[in-house]
């Protein structure tokens, strides 16, 4: 069976669980892909403005980024980046059109009400909440970690050309999923569970480090964003939330479903062809009869 056939076998189910599995499911999803972006976020603030400790910051939250991933493998969870996968069976002719397309809103949607939980929580902790610091005379540390963060994603989709912001948002998009959907696509491939961690591990810790754009993490980060007064302008932000949907969906349901496809059926009818020469070859050769092994003696 090939990566290609046991992806389609792992995720198959997904567009036929009852509205309430999906949306819960969803939620969940949502909710630990923010606690994974907690990690980055309490790195980014514990740095300040020292460029050595930024750099190590960015490694180690990105590295801390997985485990809300992992999170949605091992004790439940979806994500509409993961499930852009969910194409494959749709390409296979085993769901219908409106099936799947009803299911990515619902994981989308979902996604959102689960981020907004967990940013709401976290809101309520005051850890990235604005106030001044007596020593420095600056907003706190997290307040600006979360600012320049949510900042720097809305100025990516509207900066100074908002006219190309779409393009490059939809390429991070594609970037970011290929290496999501991907780490998926290698997981559900392998039975051992510490082999599914390394696989998902390394490949989310560059997406993050690379700064690539995950439209369910970056509901989380302007959620935090808005509930924390941050300037991020609204346009930016829901341009980002919209584009790098897109560029994930194209990403996880075009790109690795359509070329690894292509190398599946490649694959098998390769197979087929070896099989049947191989057969051939094998082929025992006819006995002779009697009657043409007397007549082979005689002659």
């Amino acid at each position: 069976m090939t990566i290609y056939e046991k992806n389609a076998e792992a995720i198959s189910a997904k567009p036929h669980y009852p509205f309430i599995k999906t949306a819960l499911l969803s939620m969940m999803g949502g909710l630990l892909v923010g606690m994974g972006y907690i990690g980055y976020l309490m790195f980014s603030k514990a740095a300040g403005h020292d460029e050595t400790a930024k750099i190590l910051a960015k490694f180690f939250g990105a590295a801390l980024f997985p485990i809300g991933i992992l999170g949605c493998v091992f004790l439940g969870g979806s994500l509409f980046t993961s499930d852009s996968l969910l194409s494959i069976s749709w390409y296979k002719k085993e769901v219908k059109t409106t099936k799947i397309i009803t299911h990515w809103i619902i994981v989308w949607v979902f996604n959102f009400v689960g981020s907004a939980l967990i940013a709401v929580l976290v809101w309520a902790t005051g850890a990235f909440k604005y106030y001044v610091d007596v020593k420095t005379g600056e907003a706190q540390m997290g307040y600006q970690a979360l600012q320049h963060l949510t900042a720097d994603k809305a100025k990516i989709a509207w900066g100074n050309q908002p006219e190309l912001g779409w393009l490059k948002t939809i390429a991070s998009g594609i970037l970011c999923n290929i290496l999501v959907a991907g780490s998926i696509f290698m997981a559900n491939s392998v039975e051992n569970k510490g082999m599914k961690v390394v696989l998902i591990w390394f490949p989310i810790t560059l997406f993050v480090a690379a700064g690539f754009q995950h439209t369910v993490a970056n509901q989380f980060v302007f959620v935090e964003g808005w509930l924390n007064g941050t300037d991020t302008p609204a346009n930016g932000s829901l341009m980002n939330l919209a584009m790098s949907g897109v560029g994930n969906w194209i990403g996880g349901a075009v790109f690795l479903p359509l070329v690894y496809g292509i190398i599946s059926s490649k694959t098998k009818s390769h197979g087929s062809k070896t099989s049947t020469v191989s057969n051939s070859i094998a082929k025992p050769l006819p006995k002779l009869t009697k009657e043409k092994a007397i007549d082979k003696k005689k002659k």
